[in-house]
C-alpha cells in the first residue's frame, strides 16, 4: 500500500469508515475504537460496534478498554522524567533504591538496571502470576520482552517517589498529558465506560472477566485507556511539552535489536520503513487487544483498541490502512520467556 502520511485526512477517514467494519466481521471483533494523528493533533476519533454485545451498547470515543502493555511506554516515560529530576539513573543497579533487595542473592542482581529493563534485556521473565525474580540470562547480552521488569520497576517508582504507583502516575503523567480516561487502577467513574472484552466460541461472544477489577495497579498490565488518551501521549513524544526532547528523543532511540525489521529503544518498540522512522507498542490482555503506530518526523499516528480476542489479526492491517506502508513484524518478531 501507498504511504498515505501526506493523503487528505477525509479521504483516509472515509476509506477507514467502509474498511473497519469490515475487517472487523472478518475477526469476530465485537468493538473497535480508533484516533488519527496528524501534524501531531487529533484529527479523527471514532467508535464501531459495541462496547456491549449483549446490551447493545454501542462504542464511542469515550470508551475505555483495557490497554494492557500499552502502559509500559507511559512507565517509561514516568521513569525518564525522573531521571530528570535526579530521582533515577537509568544505568544503577534497580535493588540499590529498594531497602531490601528485590531480586535476592542472584550473581547477576547489580546489573539489573532501568535501561536495561526498558529495552528488555534485564533477564526477567514475562510471567506475571507470582513474584518472578528468576534472571534467565546475563542482562544486557540479548532481548526478551519482560512484563515482570516492569512490575519491578514500579516498585522501585513507588520507592523513590513515596507515593502509589497510580497516585504518582495520574499527577506526574496521566494528569498533565490531560489522559483523563485512563488509569493503572480505575475508579468506578472510568469502569462505568469500560468496553466488555469478549472471546468467540462457535460463534457466540463470551464475556471474559475484565483485569480493570483488580485493585492493584501493574505497570506492565492493568492500564485502560481510550485511543484518544493513548494518542495525547503519541503527540508528547512528537513535540515533548511536559519532559525534555532530549529524554523523549532517548525513548526513541535504539538500545537493541530484535529482528531484521524491528529494534527497540527505552520502553518501546522501533522500526524504519519507507516513511522513515516510527515508534509502535501493542497491548494484549485476554478480550482486549490494542496497537498504536507512530512516525515522529511526520508527527502522524494511529491507536487503535478492540475488545476482542482476535482483535491483533486486524489492528496492524487497520494501521497501515490510516497511514500507509508496508507492515513490519511488530509483536511477531518479539521473544519472551514464560516460567
Amino acid at each position: 500500500m501507498p504511504l498515505r502520511l501526506d493523503a487528505p485526512v477525509e479521504s483516509v477517514v472515509t476509506d477507514l469508515e467502509r474498511y473497519i467494519p469490515a475487517r472487523m466481521h472478518e475477526a469476530h471483533v465485537p468493538g473497535l475504537s480508533i484516533a488519527l494523528v496528524r501534524e501531531a493533533k487529533i484529527v479523527w476519533a471514532r467508535g464501531f460496534g459495541e462496547k456491549s454485545v449483549y446490551r447493545h451498547e454501542p462504542v464511542t470515543p469515550e470508551t475505555v478498554f483495557e490497554a494492557a502493555s500499552l502502559g509500559k511506554p507511559i512507565t517509561a516515560y514516568a521513569a525518564l522524567k525522573l531521571r530528570d529530576a535526579g530521582l533515577l539513573q537509568l544505568d544503577a543497579p534497580m535493588d540499590s533504591y529498594l531497602s531490601q533487595p528485590y531480586l535476592g542473592d542472584s550473581s547477576y542482581a547489580r546489573e539489573v538496571t532501568i535501561r536495561r529493563v526498558l529495552s528488555h534485556t534485564s533477564g526477567l521473565s514475562n510471567n506475571l502470576f507470582w513474584k518472578n525474580t528468576t534472571i534467565h540470562f546475563e542482562p544486557g547480552t540479548k532481548f526478551s520482552y519482560s512484563g515482570v521488569g516492569f512490575a519491578y520497576l514500579q516498585i522501585v517508582i513507588e520507592s523513590v517517589t513515596g507515593k502509589s504507583f497510580e497516585d504518582f502516575m495520574q499527577e506526574n503523567v496521566l494528569e498533565p498529558l490531560g489522559m483523563a480516561s485512563s488509569s493503572y487502577s480505575p475508579p468506578q467513574g472510568i469502569r462505568a465506560r469500560m468496553a466488555d472484552g469478549y472471546f468467540p466460541v462457535l460463534g457466540l461472544q463470551l464475556p471474559l472477566p475484565a483485569l480493570h477489577h483488580y485493585s492493584r495497579p501493574n505497570a506492565a498490565s492493568t492500564l485502560v485507556s481510550t485511543p484518544s488518551d493513548l494518542a495525547r501521549f503519541m503527540i508528547e513524544l512528537m513535540e515533548p511539552r511536559q519532559m525534555s526532547a532530549k529524554a523523549t528523543a532517548e525513548m526513541l532511540t535504539q538500545q537493541v535489536t530484535v529482528s531484521d525489521c524491528v529494534a527497540w529503544g527505552l520502553g518501546i518498540g522501533l522500526q524504519h520503513g519507507p516513511a522513515g522512522r516510527a515508534f509502535w507498542h501493542w497491548g494484549s490482555n485476554p478480550g482486549y487487544k490494542s496497537f498504536m503506530l507512530g512516525y515522529p518526523d511526520h508527527k502522524a499516528g494511529v491507536v487503535i483498541m478492540t475488545n476482542g480476542s482476535d482483535g491483533l489479526d486486524i489492528v496492524d492491517d487497520i494501521a497501515q490502512r490510516a497511514l500507509g506502508g508496508p507492515a513490519c513484524g511488530y509483536w511477531r518478531d518479539v521473544t519472551f520467556i514464560s516460567r
